[in-house]
């Protein structure tokens, strides 16, 4: 009997464990460039620093353009905090500090992600996110993996 309820609950943990692995990916969106850039995986902490603007060029010296959505997209506000690990209020202060000392600007907002595949299409250096639900096989972009 002792036995029977010692596996229910290392099953149970098993499960936990199971459906916890990836509880911290980010699922509810996909990073995307386009097809003739030579990246396949970012470290989240670059990622992050990339729509920071604090690493502006890619390995080949290429600008790089990172692109958002506005701010109340629900998929904005799940990249910036899995991502930035911070609320998107947060992040607009960031860019009000930095506009207001004359350090940068923010990336360019679209309103949909049909506007940010349209985007990078067009930029081949760009960087965006989207929806995992959205169709990017009509457009040459690529999603890469997030560590």
């Amino acid at each position: 009997m002792h036995y029977k309820k010692m596996n229910i609950w290392v099953g149970i943990f098993g499960l936990c464990m199971l459906f916890n692995l990836n509880a911290g990916e980010p699922s509810d969106f996909v990073v995307i460039v386009h097809k003739s850039n030579p990246i396949k995986v970012l470290d989240k902490n670059k990622l992050s620093e990339i729509f920071l603007k604090k690493v502006q060029v890619w390995e080949n010296n290429e600008m790089i353009l990172p692109i958002e959505l506005k701010e109340d997209a629900p998929v904005r506000i799940t990249f910036s905090t899995k991502i930035h690990e911070k609320k998107v209020s947060k992040i607009k202060a960031y860019w009000q500090k930095q506009i207001f000392s004359g350090r940068g600007i923010p990336p360019p907002e679209k309103a949909n992600d049909l506007e940010i595949l349209k985007y990078i299409e067009e930029n081949p250096n760009a960087i965006g996110y989207v929806s995992t639900k959205t169709n990017i096989a009509d457009f040459p972009v690529v999603a890469i993996s997030i560590e």
